[in-house]
């Protein structure tokens, strides 16, 4: 099956437009299109993206390739790092209508609350696809919970104690004051002893 190549990258597809023939796109950091909508998490780094829409029936397949890098904080030394970002999606993307005045009575809110045997699928208002919404969520779900410097898993961080930031406090903390030590809420605990 041969696909139909675009020389330009929407903003907005009307996936009206879309048949069985996979039509592709093309974007990066240079051509600028999806810069502003992905400014929150990747910043000023380059950035390349490939996507590719084709109808299936009732419903249509978006599949990608993301590569670019998160500007990240170490969560164990508070170091800035870059941490790479090379992933393939695929999506089936399902047009519903939008509840109207009475509906959520009669219907699901959620998606969870649907058939469990069903295909995961991302569900759409319109036939109009935001592509920078649809990317921008792609490239935010890979951002770890807990960055490290590396994903090399013998990663060591750099040592803590030449680690200078203003909001991260490594070694001796001050001395408290006599009075600040009185006003420790656990100064009530001392008194109390079990009964043995």
């Amino acid at each position: 099956m041969n696909s139909k190549k675009s020389n330009y990258f929407p903003l907005k597809l009307n996936l009206s437009e879309v048949s069985e023939e996979p039509l592709e796109f093309n974007t990066s950091r240079k051509s600028g299109e999806l810069n502003q909508a992905l400014q929150d998490l990747i910043g000023s780094e380059d950035y390349q993206i490939h996507l590719s829409f084709q109808k299936l029936g009732n419903a249509y397949r978006m599949a990608g390739d993301v590569k670019t890098a998160l500007p990240l904080t170490c969560s164990d030394c508070g170091g800035d790092y870059l941490h790479p970002v090379d992933h393939h999606f695929e999506e089936l993307l399902v047009v519903q209508a939008p509840y109207q005045k009475g509906d959520q009575a009669a219907k699901n809110n959620h998606a969870h609350e649907w058939e469990t045997d069903q295909p995961e699928c991302l569900y759409l208002e319109s036939l109009v696809a935001d592509l920078g919404e649809l990317v921008h969520e792609q490239v935010a779900l890979l951002e770890p919970l807990r960055p490290q410097g590396s994903a090399d898993p013998a990663h060591v961080c750099e040592d803590l104690s030449q680690v200078h930031r203003d909001w991260l406090t490594v070694g001796k903390e001050k001395e408290l004051s006599p009075f600040e030590k009185e006003k420790s809420p656990f100064k009530a605990l001392e008194g109390l002893k079990l009964k043995g």
